[in-house]
């Protein structure tokens, strides 16, 4: 079993998946502002898309990591052909390591969608989970009308567990809203993919 802590980097064909460090912050800010649409319609963090606020999210996340002490396993993803940031991803506040769950964010650079690259870091990161972490279970959250993130949960083999009712607030309507819980807790459920970490 793999500390966590002790992650430098899980690798795909096409992608790097790494700790959040800091000098992120400009990749991070640039990925953000060009899919700035797409993420405030569903990731309320983006509201604030300021490079203050970008800023000082990286800076706490890196901390975080040094100290080893996390409340959430913030990481990044870059594209190996140009090592650009295409998001920020990794394990959110509401995984429960001491349960042995992990739950997976995602979102992607407007420039890079339709390759099939979301499903390709999500995939790694719920092997890594699963394999290296031992976890009991990978999983993904996600509000019952975004279509494009129950597609990504559904290609990564995931499996609806329930729903889970008015747990969050619609960014557009501002009203109580409804979200699915995928779950993952079997490697051979999970595209084949080549994932190394280290």
């Amino acid at each position: 079993m793999l500390d966590i802590f002790h992650l430098s980097k899980i690798e795909t064909p096409r992608l790097i998946i790494r700790p959040v460090k800091l000098g992120d912050e400009r990749g991070i800010s640039e990925a953000i502002h060009a899919t700035l649409e797409d993420l405030q319609r569903w990731m309320p963090w983006s509201k604030d898309p300021s490079f203050a606020t970008t800023d000082a999210f990286v800076k706490k996340a890196h901390k975080a990591w040094v100290k080893q002490d996390c409340e959430d396993f913030p990481m990044v993803v870059e594209f190996k052909k140009n090592e650009r940031i295409i998001c920020a991803t990794g394990f959110n506040e509401q995984s429960q390591t001491n349960k042995g769950i992990y739950e997976i964010g995602y979102w992607l650079h407007k420039e890079y969608q339709g390759q099939g690259l979301v499903c390709e870091y999500v995939n790694a990161l719920a092997r890594f989970a699963l394999e290296a972490l031992q976890a009991r279970q990978a999983q993904i959250c996600t509000q019952v009308e975004n279509i494009k993130s129950i597609a990504v949960a559904r290609h990564c083999g995931f499996q609806l567990k329930k729903v889970i009712p008015k747990n969050r607030i619609d960014c557009l309507s501002g009203k109580p809203a409804d979200s699915y819980l995928f779950v993952c807790s079997e490697l051979i459920k999970l595209p084949q993919l080549k994932v190394i970490w280290k």
